[in-house]
């Protein structure tokens, strides 16, 4: 998992990542519990929670789901640690256990982020891994906090592609946008 950076580069944000997913962990799980639910070494845990590696993309997903948090708030610190929760925020030095949220979905999560990148794709637009990571771990918790059913859920992966769509043609329609071109 350590490997894995074709998804995810946290790049100077390692420290921070760590920081998170400590707080994630404190009182729950060992490191060695973390690397073998998540599959990965204990050095490599130690490497991520020091902020010597990045865990790549699966690791974030596992970690999180392992943890039961929200994956938005373990890969960018943005929103509450548990998805809904907005009494939580992202880097309240308060957040406890109490803010743990449910598990990942990681099939929706890897779903909204191949479908963001693919449409960035095909519409001449760039974006960056991370920013493509971040967006769908928003879209992710804010369906994870409506839709109960699994399934149910890949079907609102349509919809986010379809308002995706929309915006980027939109913002190519408007000279002052900032979406570049790729």
């Amino acid at each position: 998992m350590d490997n894995d950076h074709r998804f995810t580069d946290l790049g100077s944000n390692r420290k921070a990542f760590g920081d998170r997913l400590r707080l994630a962990m404190k009182g729950r799980l060992t490191q060695e519990e973390l690397a073998k639910a998540t599959g990965a070494s204990l050095s490599g845990v130690k490497k991520w929670l020091s902020g010597a590696s990045d865990p790549g993309w699966s690791g974030i997903v596992a970690a999180a789901q392992v943890c039961g948090i929200s994956l938005d708030w373990l890969a960018t610190g943005n929103g509450s640690m548990r998805p809904g929760d907005a009494a939580a925020a992202s880097t309240a030095p308060t957040a406890t256990a109490e803010t743990f949220a449910p598990a990942t979905d990681a099939r929706l999560m890897g779903r909204l982020t191949e479908k963001i990148l693919l449409i960035y794709k095909e519409m001449g637009v760039s974006i960056a891994i991370h920013q493509a990571t971040e967006r769908a771990a928003k879209e992710h918790d804010r369906i994870v906090a409506t839709v109960t059913d699994p399934d149910d859920r890949l079907t609102e992966v349509g919809e986010v592609t379809a308002a995706l769509r929309q915006e980027l043609r939109a913002a190519a329609a408007d000279p002052a946008s900032s979406k570049r071109r790729a």
